[in-house]
């Protein structure tokens, strides 16, 4: 298709767009800045353990494998709680107890021998031979009797009842190994070794209390050491924990409480917002101004298009903004269900709308370029998901791919199917890549259907608006104005019929001429249709809408039928005009016959002057002019050409192939001589194709056939007579050489003989 046609092309519009362009690149890059920024952490929370979540939370990134701290301790505490108690015996108890013996007779005796009054004693041995109170137990202290014993020993006695006591307690000890609960037996066993040793009642007795001072411990103590080194060995022997997170994954329901799990799931994929983001919003800032900064390259210096200007800018400008829009209005939708219903909405985006009014409205090739920077755009809108990008993107380029097919209801039908079906083929590659699970599938495939259906309503509903608010004429308009039921059209075919016909012959002349030399041939064509509009003010004046003999120029006055003729161009663009016709049709109309010379009638009134000894001089050739102005671009050039050649050739009778050649290439060269080239961008090149082009095309119109016998005799009498003249010019140009020759000749030979 071919590029759009857009009247900003002239050294003003470029001086504007130098100062309007700057103020467009940071307008834009403010308000798509805010745009993005709206949704640019939108993705991201802020939870901690214990809060209560206030929606679904889905991952939108790629398949995330991390390390979990949480679940790798917890797996390292269950391995240690697994692990059983370590006991062994303790020999160290039994010494443990016989030096309790001794330092309870070390008391003992220390007050036995001290210099005290026995009453002072009595008093100190009670209290050394009382045990501690324990809670909620009942304090036996010894009895008077007891103490009185013990204070009547001597040193001998003393050491015979300290023995005794520690030879009761070691016997006790022999029994083996034991825990806590074999205390209560060891005691008794103590009890029972006492009454056996003792060398009398008071002795035994005596013992008995003091057995109650001593701390019996088992023998089957717990190891700590040896159960640490267990623990430790059963937490080195548990593997690190790791946890995949899949595309689409439910990480958090709306209404439960968030775990540990949870917040370290959501740090170690990026969703845990750290503090207010400011470097994250400065680096979308910064893509922002790249994205632009390559986009203003492009249309001023890399688009290959010298008509974008300011009306293509504010174009794409206008588009962009809304597109994002649109797209930020789509990410806020939530449905809060389990499915990745609301992660998939990206794919209802309809970038491809985006692409294809630009094709239309600019051209393709800044449609893709701006189409590579918006499917970024959405990419970041959508979670920096590269599967957005890409769907964006494909999706946008299959849109540039159907414009200019649109121009029927199956073709609307087709581009729907041709955009869905891109991305349909985005989505499923990109499942199966990160095996998403089949619900995510089938939301994928829903939301590229919608897509195709969106993107083409709305291209097709607002582009008509957007031609309308630019002064822009698009292809599609084109082709809906090629339609012979057109209105104008119509009325061109009943209240001028030759006219019509002509008009047809014109746009098909023109459009195969304009495809070989790379001019818009459908903008050629339709203009073609309508570029003698104007004849339908006066059909009968113009020649192929008369009938035999009825010629209305005959009873008027050269300069008036010149009137009449020249003004069907400025009357055709007025009813362009009021049937609201696109700008560039209406130019072609009035351009296409420049400022041609009428020279049927001039040479009328230069001969009407003749007659009336009225000299020529006085008729200016400017009043037999069309008013103008001359084509001023090529397809303007080539509707004049056209027209100009069929009309010329419509008129011969029986031409041949070479006469119809030659009558288009004296036409074409008349008009160049005549300057009516002289501001259009057509090359000697493209003048000597278009030449070819309406030649082969006028001799097929023509059916040109062998002469009949009648006719070959007329033209062989003409050419015999042809013949004949020149050569009787020939000996004349003979006779008068000899005459000169011989008077030269005598001059020289009067002075040789002198």
């Amino acid at each position: 298709m071919s590029s759009t046609k857009i009247n900003l092309a002239d050294g003003n519009q470029k001086q504007g767009f130098t100062r309007l362009g700057w103020l467009w690149f940071f307008v834009m890059i403010a308000l798509t800045f805010a745009i993005l920024a709206s949704s640019f952490l939108a993705d991201r929370v802020s939870l901690a353990e214990g809060d209560i979540a206030p929606s679904n939370v889905y991952y939108f990134g790629n398949a995330t494998t991390f390390t979990s701290q949480i679940y790798t301790e917890q797996a390292q505490q269950l391995a240690a709680g697994e692990v059983e108690q370590i006991y062994k015996y303790d020999e160290k108890v039994a010494v443990d107890m016989q030096v309790q013996v001794d330092t309870l007779f070390d008391s003992l005796h220390a007050v036995r021998v001290s210099d005290a009054v026995d009453e002072a004693k009595l008093l100190e041995l009670n209290r050394l031979l009382t045990p501690p109170a324990a809670e909620g137990e009942e304090v036996q202290p010894p009895s008077q009797a007891i103490l009185e014993y013990f204070l009547g020993l001597d040193d001998a006695g003393e050491t015979l009842l300290r023995n005794s006591l520690k030879n009761a307690v070691s016997a006790a000890y022999g029994l083996g190994e034991f825990d806590e609960e074999a205390l209560p037996e060891v005691e008794e066993q103590c009890r029972v070794n006492i009454d056996a040793i003792a060398q009398s009642g008071r002795a035994a007795n005596f013992m008995r209390q003091a057995m109650l001072l001593l701390e019996f411990k088992p023998t089957h103590v717990f190891d700590q050491v040896a159960t640490m080194d267990a623990i430790s060995q059963a937490i080195s022997s548990v593997q690190p924990i790791s946890i995949t997170v899949y595309p689409g994954q439910l990480l958090i329901t709306r209404g439960a409480v968030v775990t540990a799990a949870n917040v370290e799931t959501l740090e170690a994929v990026g969703l845990q917002q750290p503090g207010s983001g400011l470097q994250a919003y400065l680096g979308l800032l910064l893509l922002v101004v790249i994205c632009y900064a390559l986009l203003q390259m492009y249309c001023t210096k890399m688009s290959g298009d010298n008509n974008l200007g300011v009306g293509n800018i504010n174009l794409i400008a206008i588009l962009f903004i809304i597109m994002l829009l649109i797209a930020r209005v789509i990410t806020l939708i939530k449905f809060d269900s389990t499915l990745a219903t609301d992660w998939m909405l990206g794919l209802a985006i309809p970038v491809p709308a985006f692409a294809m009014l630009l094709a239309a409205l600019v051209n393709k090739r800044t449609a893709i370029f701006a189409t590579l920077i918006i499917s970024v755009f959405i990419g970041i809108m959508c979670g920096a998901h590269m599967l957005y990008v890409f769907a964006a993107l494909v999706g946008g380029l299959m849109g540039i791919l159907q414009v200019g097919r649109m121009n029927s209801r199956s073709y609307y039908a087709l581009a729907v199917v041709n955009i869905s079906m891109a991305y349909m083929l985005v989505s499923v590659s990109w499942c199966f890549m990160w095996n998403y699970d089949r619900a995510a599938l089938y939301i994928a495939l829903l939301m590229s259907l919608i897509n195709g259906v969106v993107s083409v309503i709305l291209m097709v509903g607002t582009l008509p608006l957007l031609e309308s608010a630019f002064a822009i004429t698009t292809d599609i308009r084109l082709m809906e104005l090629s339609n012979i039921n057109h209105p104008l059209l119509k009325r061109l075919m009943v209240e001028a019929p030759g006219t019509y016909n002509h008009s047809i012959l014109v746009g098909n002349l023109a459009e195969a001429a304009a495809d070989r030399i790379g001019a818009d041939g459908l903008l050629v064509r339709v203009a073609s249709y309508f570029h003698d509009i104007g004849k339908m003010k006066r059909p009968n004046f113009f020649v192929e809408n008369q009938k035999p003999g009825e010629n209305p120029h005959d009873k008027l006055q050269p300069s008036l039928s010149t009137f009449i003729i020249t003004s069907h161009t400025k009357e055709g663009a007025d009813i362009a005009r009021s049937y609201k016709l696109p700008k560039e049709i209406i130019d072609i109309i009035e351009q296409h016959h420049g400022t041609s010379l009428v020279k049927g009638f001039y040479n009328k009134a230069v001969e009407a002057a003749k007659a009336q000894d009225i000299e020529t001089a006085q008729l200016r050739e400017e009043d037999y002019r069309y008013p103008g102005p001359i084509p001023q671009t090529r397809e303007a050039a080539l509707v004049m050409l056209a027209d100009s050649c069929q009309a010329a050739v419509q008129s011969m009778t029986a031409p041949t192939p070479g006469q119809i050649e030659g009558m288009v290439r004296d036409i074409i060269k008349g008009k160049l001589n005549d300057g009516q080239l002289n501001q259009c961008a057509l090359t000697f090149r493209d003048l000597d194709v278009i030449a070819s082009a309406f030649a082969t095309i006028l001799v097929g119109a023509k059916h040109y056939r062998l002469p009949y016998p009648e006719q070959l005799a007329k033209e062989l009498a003409v050419k015999t007579k042809k013949a004949e003249k020149e050569a009787e010019k020939a000996l004349d140009k003979t006779v008068e050489k000899a005459a000169e020759k011989t008077a030269d000749e005598k001059p020289a030979k009067e002075s040789e003989d002198a």
